[in-house]
């Protein structure tokens, strides 16, 4: 991925990942650990662990653990990986309890401006998009009609 659309540098060793940050304008190493952090302690196992953190350092860092498993990139991905995502997923998602998650600070980017983003870039999508793409797309775009997070308009 070209460096100036990133905001970290990610450098897979055997044993643990390095997150180096470029920009931290908006305290994103402090969001990571305390995310690692949180799952640590109420879905261990299912992300990765903290290890150390450098965050007032320039540039700030974070190591985490390394998660055993294989890249589903590049491969046909079949339907009970999809599962096994998806359940893994509601397992993070619900893991912080909700009274100590309320007290997080809110998202960079809050849910209206995701949704907005979402809706720009399906809009922008090339027309000679492989129909599997335009298909997943216009699913999306349903999904996030039916979402009770996601106002349209």
């Amino acid at each position: 991925m070209s460096r100036e659309w990133t905001t970290h540098g990610v450098e897979i060793l055997a044993d643990r990942v390095v997150k180096r940050f470029r920009s931290c304008t908006a305290g994103e190493q402090d969001r990571e650990w305390r995310a690692l952090t949180l799952l640590d302690r109420y879905a261990p196992d299912l992300a990765p662990a903290p290890l150390n953190a450098h965050l007032a350092a320039d540039p700030p860092v974070v190591i985490m653990s390394r998660l055993p498993g294989e890249p589903l990139r590049g491969g046909v991905v079949q339907p009970a990986q999809i599962e096994a995502m998806a359940c893994t997923l509601a397992r993070i998602f619900d893991a912080v309890p909700g009274p100590l998650a309320s007290e997080l600070p809110s998202r960079r980017h809050g849910l209206r401006q995701i949704e907005i983003a979402t809706r720009s870039w399906a809009r922008g999508l090339p027309a000679d998009s492989p129909g599997a793409i335009r298909d997943a797309v216009t699913e999306g775009l349903r999904w996030l009609e039916m979402t009770p997070f996601a106002p349209t308009g």
